[in-house]
């Protein structure tokens, strides 16, 4: 292996797998991660994950309710409600306390 290379334009990734699928899986994986590199650097955007727009889609319908008279109202609050249910379900199977967070 060469390392400290002055000005790196290129570098080579070496797998190894047990079986040519496992390794053609370990193929793809890099190649989406590079690919979703790519398209994060040429359309300079970049949106959030791990439920953070749901949590963000929420809190503006917990404002916009307030708006609204009648039984629409409940529907807003029920769709705002359902869309915690990521966030939730993310939060519980990382182990971490789902209510201590959802209320930070």
């Amino acid at each position: 292996f060469i390392e400290g290379v002055k000005n790196p334009h290129s570098c080579t990734i070496m797998l190894q797998g047990s079986t040519d699928h496992s390794i053609a899986q370990m193929k793809d994986a890099i190649k989406d991660g590079l690919r979703s590199v790519q398209n994060t650097i040429e359309d300079e955007a970049l949106i959030p994950g791990a439920g953070a727009f749901e949590v963000a889609a929420h809190v503006r319908l917990e404002q916009f309710k307030k708006s609204v008279e009648g039984k629409p109202r409940l529907g807003v609050e029920l769709f705002g409600r359902a869309l915690l249910t990521v966030p939730k379900t993310l939060l519980e199977n990382s182990g971490l306390d789902m209510q201590e967070k959802l209320i930070k």
